[in-house]
C-alpha cells in the first residue's frame, strides 16, 4: 500500500457508507516536498464522484491523506 499519493493517480475517498455520488475523487498530478519542511504535497484537481462535476485546483498533505483514499481502477 503506497504511503502517500502518487503522481498520475486517481483516488476515490474511501467512505463506504456515503453515497457514490457524493464522493470526491482526487486526480493527482505531481507530488513534490515542501522546501522547509520536507512534507510531501499532492497537487492535482478534486471533484464530486458525478457525471458533469466541476474539477478544483488543490494541495493535498498528509493529513488529507490519513483520512483514507483508495486508488481508483483504470478506465479501460
Amino acid at each position: 500500500m503506497p504511503e502517500f499519493f502518487e503522481s498520475g493517480v486517481q483516488y476515490v475517498e474511501d467512505e463506504p457508507y456515503r453515497a457514490p455520488e457524493l464522493l470526491a475523487v482526487f486526480s493527482c498530478e505531481y507530488v513534490a516536498e515542501h522546501p522547509a519542511t520536507g512534507e510531501p504535497l499532492a497537487f492535482g484537481f478534486v471533484a464530486a464522484s458525478y457525471p458533469g462535476n466541476l474539477w478544483q485546483p488543490v494541495v493535498l498533505a498528509t493529513e488529507q491523506w490519513s483520512r483514507g483514499w483508495v486508488a481508483r481502477p483504470a478506465a479501460t
